[in-house]
């Protein structure tokens, strides 16, 4: 696994479970494991973006929207990789 510095703590645990998602050895669910990680790494990197957001560009309602759209989208990753955990590492873990 590649080491990333992530701006949320959640996105490391979803990059984390992932990985594990990852050693199970089905093709697919590999493949839908790295759909996910590249998408939650984009709205990790959105979340970064909102930390200094340009003042002259954006007000401070498209900041909040910003942030919270970005967070919503790691939420929502977050619940699916949490998900595939349940059906693929509790029920068989990988040997």
């Amino acid at each position: 696994m590649r080491k990333i510095e992530y701006r949320t703590q959640k996105m490391t645990r979803v990059a984390g479970r992932l990985e594990q998602l990852r050693q199970v050895g089905d093709e697919t669910l590999t493949k839908v494991a790295a759909v996910i990680l590249e998408k939650a790494e984009l709205y990790d990197k959105c979340m970064a973006s909102w930390d200094k957001p340009n003042k002259s560009k954006f007000n401070d309602l498209d900041i909040m929207l910003g942030k919270a759209a970005s967070k919503a989208g790691l939420d929502m990753a977050d619940s699916i990789v949490n998900e595939l955990r349940i059906l693929f590492l509790e029920t068989n873990p990988p040997a």
